[in-house]
């Protein structure tokens, strides 16, 4: 199952979990997911990449930021989402007349070879940006549920 976010002014993003990094369960790595993102901005080709970016609990925490983000009020939701690897982020930004984008950052092995420079300060200068109003947020949600369901996390036989 994949998220595909699509706005009208052009910008896409499809992400795509490919499965485990290391599907025999070896190593400490045991719940790094491979994701395949394929962005799409006007004027470039388009673009994909694997590349381990999210764990597998990391999924439920994206599910609920999600959840929050589709709140009106946005009382207690937080306007961005890290993981642990720079990769992949999440952020709400405001634009005109009191509405607002959400914005996803690409970083580090994930970030688009037309990309401008690495740019300073908290936040990836690669992005892609949906207008809220064009997303349905529960849809959302629900994908990282299900993918959290496909690929739960896994114990080591080492703890």
């Amino acid at each position: 199952m994949a998220l595909e976010l699509r706005a009208s002014h052009g910008h896409s993003l499809r992400l795509d979990i490919v499965g485990y990094q290391f599907p025999d369960g070896t190593v400490d790595s045991l719940n790094w997911l491979l994701l395949r993102f394929t962005v799409q901005v006007p004027g470039q080709e388009p673009w994909t990449k694997v590349d381990p970016s999210l764990e597998t609990r990391e999924l439920l925490s994206l599910a609920r930021w999600f959840e929050g983000m589709g709140d009106a009020n946005m009382r207690g939701h937080r306007p961005s989402i890290f993981f642990t690897e720079p990769n992949l982020s999440f952020s709400l930004v405001p634009v005109k007349g009191g509405k607002r984008r959400l914005r996803v950052h690409l970083d580090a092995e994930s970030r688009p070879p037309w990309a401008p420079p690495r740019g300073q300060g908290v936040y990836s200068n690669a992005w892609v940006e949906f207008p809220l109003e064009e997303l349905d947020s529960k849809a959302l949600a629900h994908w990282a549920r299900e993918e959290h369901a496909r690929f739960p996390p896994r114990e080591s036989p080492w703890d």
